[in-house]
């Protein structure tokens, strides 16, 4: 598994889904949940798995 794929198993702090979950193809402030009714509206990494 490439960093890439790892990346989107990164989970939001915000709601928990994961950062495949996200609509990828917005702007970072705009990466909606895509999760039934998910309220989320932004991708936040968990800083438990966010690598700097």
């Amino acid at each position: 598994m490439t960093a890439e794929e790892y990346d989107m198993f990164i989970k939001c702090s915000q709601c928990r889904h994961q950062k495949g979950d996200h609509d990828t193809a917005a702007k970072d402030d705009k990466k909606k949940c895509l999760i039934g009714n998910c309220k989320c509206k932004t991708f936040v990494p968990d800083r438990k798995y966010h690598k700097k």
